[in-house]
């Protein structure tokens, strides 16, 4: 075997070394999705266990106290929350990180009392797997915790039954 073919050879190898390391960080990125929401701190409601999670889809809207679209959409969830919640586990995530005090969040989560779980992302946990360029944005996970659907912005109930019956 020559030289040329020889590094070629040795540089596929590391290419494939690179991609299977990537998609297998990638994996690990999903299945801790349920433990990250998990161990996030509570805001209002209870926070959510892994009964909770598995075995159904789970919509996580992401927000942000200072985003008028955001609180509309809480407001929104809230308002049509039986009907969302006979499709689908729910939980709302703040960007805590990216807000100027954790009050304002406690502030605007009092104001909507949500029937459904609102959790703080203090430390970045949830925004490193739930990467999106706006708020809000939706997040559909399927029944093993892994993302299937994704929208920057916010959500209507036409929109995530179109999710759930493609």
């Amino acid at each position: 075997m020559n030289r040329k073919m020889l590094w070629g050879v040795i540089a596929l190898i590391v290419v494939a070394g690179v991609v299977v390391s990537l998609n297998a960080t990638r994996s690990e990125e999903q299945a801790d999705i349920h433990g990250i929401l998990m161990s996030l701190d509570v805001v209002s409601g209870e926070r959510p266990t892994a009964s909770d999670l598995q075995g159904r889809h789970t919509l996580v809207v992401i927000w942000t106290s200072w985003c008028p679209t955001c609180i509309q959409e809480l407001h929104y969830i809230e308002d049509h929350y039986a009907t969302i919640a006979e499709k689908v586990n729910l939980v709302a995530v703040n960007m805590t990180s990216v807000e100027q005090n954790i009050e304002d969040v406690h502030v605007a989560a009092e104001a909507i009392d949500p029937s459904y779980p609102v959790l703080a992302d203090q430390e970045g946990k949830a925004g490193e797997v739930f990467r999106s360029r706006y708020v809000p944005a939706n997040f559909l996970l399927d029944s093993d915790g892994r993302i299937v659907e994704k929208r920057e912005g916010a959500i209507t109930l036409d929109q995530l039954d179109e999710w759930l019956d493609p």
